[in-house]
């Protein structure tokens, strides 16, 4: 691992229950950041792993701003590096009161998130720009032509993250249900084929200095547990285009399908760290590096070629605790 020095930063991370949490903020500590993890459930274990931990509402409740806010003044956190998709457009809309507090917050612009956010609009963006991508319908013009539109057919929340609500439609009243069971859904055609998440670190001109594609072989509840780096020069082409048209800045991850007839086609584009971008750091890929960099006002080293030829399997891991231990973010037993 080449590390620059990382001169006193404390970086918030939410989402530290999450599974890929603990990974990730060792990485970061290991680069020489000090973690503070914040998450809404008192058991999260990134809660116990990291620097300090602090037990924050859900991110939907209308004190978590605050929360958050008071976190960065008391803990004296110069970054905020956040990891909720639901968090991402109330974050922005509160940079300033961050910046109030010292904090800065590494994060693509709002009319960015708020495309990254909408899957009918990221539809729209790579339609508009080109780039190839999944017929997609909104439930209306979806559900007049149940009868005659080609399945299967995937069903999802026109916004919503991970595998939450997805459904997979292999007749018309399959379809015509889901389309009404589904909250504000969007149906695309079912892609049959390879699935990958491009791992991204855009400067802060949207240029595109770090692009490492990621093939999932296995994944649950959106998480990939089993991935490989490849190198597809097509693909990496059309993401640099991606970041720049779509003003992608700091990390971001790029979803697609290579499909059976080995055609690319792009569905979703998140505007922060992969779950699963540990993979890319530990092919010695400097994109938690670049994140540093960037915080310290340092630009990023570019690294756009073929990585290290690695495989990751992920496996459970315990941390055990007093009950005293336990109950230090207000678990009761």
């Amino acid at each position: 691992m080449n590390s620059k020095p990382t001169p006193d930063i404390s970086m918030l991370r939410t989402a530290a229950g999450s599974a890929p949490a603990v990974s990730q903020c060792a990485y970061f500590q290991r680069l020489g950041a000090r973690i503070i993890a914040a998450d809404s459930n008192p058991l999260s274990v990134g809660l116990f792993t990291a620097d300090r931990g602090c037990c924050v509402p859900r991110a939907n409740a209308p004190e978590y701003i605050d929360a958050l806010l008071e976190i960065c003044k008391v803990e004296k956190v110069n970054a905020f590096l956040p990891a909720l998709d639901e968090e991402l457009l109330k974050v922005h809309s509160a940079t300033n009161r961050f910046e109030q507090v010292g904090t800065m917050v590494l994060l693509s612009g709002q009319e960015t998130l708020e495309i990254c956010s909408d899957k009918w609009k990221l539809y729209e963006f790579f339609s508009k720009h080109n780039f190839p991508t999944v017929p997609t319908r909104k439930a209306a013009d979806a559900r007049r032509s149940a009868d005659q539109i080609g399945l299967p057919q995937l069903i999802k929340p026109r916004r919503g993250r991970g595998s939450t609500d997805i459904y997979v439609a292999r007749t018309p009243p399959e379809l015509k249900f889901f389309i009404e069971y589904v909250e504000d859904p969007v149906v695309q055609r079912f892609i049959k084929g390879s699935e990958y998440t491009i791992d991204v670190l855009a400067d802060w001109n949207s240029e595109a200095v770090v692009i490492a594609p990621r093939r999932r072989i296995a994944a649950e509840s959106g998480i990939s547990y089993k991935g490989q780096l490849v190198w597809n020069t097509e693909m990496v082409a059309m993401v640099e285009r991606v970041v720049s048209s779509l003003k992608l800045v700091g990390p971001a991850n790029i979803q697609c399908f290579i499909d059976e007839k080995g055609e690319l086609l792009f569905t979703e584009v998140n505007a922060r760290l992969a779950g699963s971008s540990i993979l890319t750091a530990a092919a010695g890929v400097p994109l938690y590096q670049g994140i540093l960099d960037m915080i310290c006002g340092r630009t990023p080293a570019k690294c756009i070629h073929a990585p290290q030829d690695l495989v990751m399997l992920r496996y459970w891991a315990e941390l055990y605790l007093s009950t005293d231990k336990a109950s230090s973010f207000g678990w009761k037993p």
